[in-house]
């Protein structure tokens, strides 16, 4: 296996320049612009933030990005754009993971949202989750290569599946998997690279391995399918599972329809809080003309080209 695209090192007061950088630049067509998520690691975390647009414009899908907004310097610690929620589908967190959103500018739209805890949610999240896993590792298998930066988070984020295996199982195998991934994590920047990514890489899929032979066990596939072509068939309405209420599935699924077509009027392609691994089946995404693409690309490097290094 080939390891590329290796993580670099990088400071915390990076995160915390690149997120007030961020804020500020998008401020004016948003009414509220938060980060989430965990930086427990810099330079193996990846920066994530959220923003809810105020409007609709042709040139959002450049505007909101954090990659064209902002200076190189900031850009190891970007694995993705930032995720993005209309106003009128903010309910729709309540689906999600991201419980600690700090707020960077205007208001809290999000301090109402009650978050479903349910066994059925958890097997949702389970479920899509699988699919985002799945089409990495397949990813990996028909490239031959590993790619460092996306490796960690993914095999960090690997737990929290692990997690609602265990709890809806009633299996132990998360918290063992957590120490190996977090001691590697650790000892990153002060051992050779190279061998600590092939064996997270080689941890990674093992545990991935194991929850698909749970999940293979438990749904009721047909024969020769695949674990993920079931889950997106499941989402669609056209498979059954008796851990799983269809009326709950069918009504969260049009939730998340209703929120891509949201995204998608805005005229942003990228930002979906929802893997679209699971989801690509049925939802639909924004696709910005050629033309346009090309203009607005050189609009924002020319303003990025102009924007000050930051003093790190």
């Amino acid at each position: 296996m080939n390891i590329v695209d290796f993580p670099r090192r990088a400071q915390r007061s990076l995160y915390e320049s690149a997120t007030q950088a961020y804020a500020a630049k998008v401020a004016g067509r948003a009414r509220a612009v938060y980060r989430t998520g965990n930086i427990n690691f810099p330079g193996l975390s990846d920066l994530d933030l959220l923003v809810v647009p105020s409007c609709r414009r042709a040139d959002n899908a450049q505007y909101f990005s954090a990659l064209h907004r902002l200076p190189a310097p900031y850009h190891h610690i970007l694995l993705h754009d930032p995720f993005v929620i209309p106003a009128e589908q903010k309910a729709v967190l309540r689906y999600t993971t991201h419980r600690n959103l700090q707020l960077l500018a205007g208001e809290d739209v999000f301090a109402d949202v009650a978050f479903v805890d349910t066994a059925a949610e958890d097997w949702c999240k389970l479920l899509e989750g699988y699919c985002s896993y799945a089409a990495f590792v397949k990813s990996v298998a028909s490239s031959g290569q590993v790619r460092g930066r996306r490796l960690v988070p993914k095999a960090s984020s690997l737990r929290f599946s692990l997690r609602q295996m265990d709890a809806l199982s009633g299996s132990s195998y998360a918290p063992e998997y957590e120490r190996i991934i977090d001691e590697m994590r650790g000892r990153y920047y002060a051992s050779d690279p190279v061998p600590t990514l092939l064996t997270m890489w080689e941890v990674f899929n093992d545990a991935y391995r194991t929850l698909e032979s749970w999940l293979s066990m438990l749904l009721p596939l047909e024969h020769g399918e695949a674990v993920d072509d079931f889950i997106r068939r499941l989402f669609c309405g056209r498979a059954y599972f008796k851990n799983l209420s269809s009326e709950y599935v069918l009504a969260r699924s049009a939730d998340i329809d209703e929120y891509y077509e949201a995204v998608a009027r805005l005229h942003i392609p990228y930002g979906q809080i929802f893997f679209w691994e699971a989801h690509y089946v049925r939802a639909h995404k924004h696709e910005q003309s050629g033309l346009a693409n090309v203009l607005y690309r050189i609009k924002y490097k020319i303003e990025r080209a102009l924007t000050p290094a930051p003093a790190i």
